[in-house]
């Protein structure tokens, strides 16, 4: 029994030091993120300060019009950080987007970031100077996308409607 019960420690040890290596992992990415997009994006650092300042403001006077209410101003910090979070994300999506025009793949990889209820193929047709074709099945359909030159894809995406057709 004894045995039993220090070797459930040990797991509870070890999955707890894996949780940990892990929320350190992730805080590292986010942190290198974050000084990636402040470098690249130089309206970024004063966007985020005005959004939550600003949040706060209105907040807070939101809270003097409804009779003195000082707690507004800590709803205000919280959601002036929600909605900077928000920013974040629409920057950094936005700063990748524009990392990756104009590379082979591109068109795979922007498919691959489509919200549930789509089911991506890549490269279901390809030629030698890569250029591809995609497929992806959602409700409404089938949508085919071409990627690379368009003399050279439109035979792609020809051949591809055909194999479709035939489904």
């Amino acid at each position: 029994m004894a045995a039993s019960d220090k070797q459930s420690k040990e797991e509870k040890k070890a999955a707890k030091q894996a949780k940990r290596a892990n929320g350190k992992q992730q805080r590292g990415q986010f942190w290198q993120v974050l000084k990636m997009l402040a470098k690249e994006d130089k309206l970024f650092v004063p966007g985020v300060i005005a959004i939550i300042i600003g949040t706060a403001v209105v907040a807070f006077l939101i809270g003097l019009l409804w009779g003195g209410q000082w707690w507004m101003l800590f709803l205000g910090i919280l959601v002036g950080i929600l909605l900077a979070m928000m920013f974040f994300s629409r920057r950094i999506q936005k700063l990748m987007y524009s990392r990756y025009e104009g590379t082979p793949g591109a068109a795979a990889w922007t498919l691959d970031q489509l919200r549930r209820g789509w089911r991506v193929t890549q490269s279901v047709s390809m030629n030698t100077h890569f250029d591809a074709v995609h497929r992806v099945v959602g409700r409404p359909g089938i949508v085919l996308v071409g990627e690379g030159e368009p003399h050279r894809v439109k035979p792609l995406l020809n051949q591809e409607k055909k194999k479709v057709a035939r489904i």
